[in-house]
């Protein structure tokens, strides 16, 4: 089985995939997304095809530890895939900053990050999940 990270955003949502042995994150693709139920179809097509047993939710709080609306909305997304895929493990993991660390990530790397915000996404989910993998 493999684990399954979302980066979730209101226009973005990146994805990043385990390894079989849940050893190492992967970005996946960056799906952009204007209808909700299409959004959900198409991860849920992803978590059979690529045999996802665990999906790792990015829940992103205020710097205070506040609950923020997108981690709401991140909340409702693992809800959603909970009820179309009853055999998956839905985790909830703190991504504050996710989105900046994958930004210097790529900045090291010498890639711009302004106008390759689908770079970013894939990486700040491949962090999210690397850290439930650790």
């Amino acid at each position: 089985m493999r684990a399954l990270g979302i980066d979730f955003g209101l226009r973005r949502v990146g994805l990043a995939l385990s390894d079989p042995e849940m050893i190492i994150a992967s970005p996946l693709k960056t799906i952009e997304w204007d209808d909700y139920d299409s959004l959900v179809r198409e991860i849920s097509e992803l978590i059979i095809e690529k045999e996802v047993g665990t999906v790792v939710i990015g829940k992103p709080l205020h710097l205070s530890g506040q609950i923020s609306e997108m981690a709401e909305k991140a909340q409702q997304l693992g809800a959603s895939l909970l009820q179309m895929n009853s055999h998956v493990k839905i985790i909830e993991m703190d991504e504050r900053l996710s989105s900046k660390e994958a930004e210097r990530a790529l900045q090291t790397a010498g890639v711009k990050t302004g106008h390759n915000k689908a770079a970013v996404d894939t990486i700040a989910a491949s962090l999210i999940l690397q850290t439930y993998l650790d």
